[in-house]
């Protein structure tokens, strides 16, 4: 099998994902992701009643929300690293480090994955799928079937935004008619007559 760049990038991704994930382990690994995640879900929910809250008042709203989520953020982040460092501690002193890093190792190759996945189909939506490297490369139509797999996933009213803005590049879903505006917009066979003008001998 032959590897052209993009398909070594896709190595390489994955590689670092799964050294990342064997060095740190599973445990911590699994605390990081929550903490992100957690990070972003409650600046976003909270970002307005805590800029109410705070004491300090900016004359523009939006950068006192700003700073009321990044707040909230860098608040999650630092909780999450007190707790990610005290369960690492306790796996360790448990004697569970060599089977937490290997978990950590396999969680690291399925996150380098799901990244080339969501690359994939972001990389979808550009002029890139037309680069004869791309058609082929060997591990990117795996991936394009996992990102057309996770698309479905994505709520109508996302995809349909990402199509309205995808201009024309890539891969386009296209939304069948239902046949109920047929009349106005069908096509009439009916040929019109046209009126052919002889011209007179004399």
């Amino acid at each position: 099998m032959d590897l052209n760049y993009f398909d070594i990038a896709i190595v390489v991704i994955i590689l670092i994902t799964a050294l990342i994930g064997f060095m740190r382990g599973i445990v911590w690994m699994g605390i990081f992701l929550a903490t992100w995640a957690a990070a972003i879900l409650l600046a976003i929910k909270y970002k307005d009643a805590v800029a109410a809250a705070l004491p300090i008042k900016l004359s523009s709203e939006i950068a006192q929300t700003g700073l009321a989520a990044l707040l909230i953020f860098l608040g999650v982040l630092i909780l999450g690293a007190i707790i990610n460092f005290l369960f690492s501690k306790a796996v360790d002193a448990v004697g569970l480090g060599a089977f937490d890093r290997i978990l950590g190792a396999g969680l690291g190759v399925a996150l380098g994955a799901l990244a080339i996945t969501l690359l994939t189909m972001l990389l979808g939506l550009t002029e890139l799928p037309n680069q004869k490297s791309w058609s082929e490369s060997a591990l990117i139509p795996k991936f394009q079937e996992a990102s057309a797999w996770l698309q479905t996933l994505i709520p109508d009213n996302l995809n349909q935004y990402i199509n309205d803005n995808n201009g024309g590049s890539g891969t386009t879903t296209l939304t069948p008619s239902d046949g109920s505006n047929s009349g106005d917009s069908a096509i009439d066979d009916t040929e019109t007559p046209i009126n052919t003008i002889v011209p007179s001998s004399n």
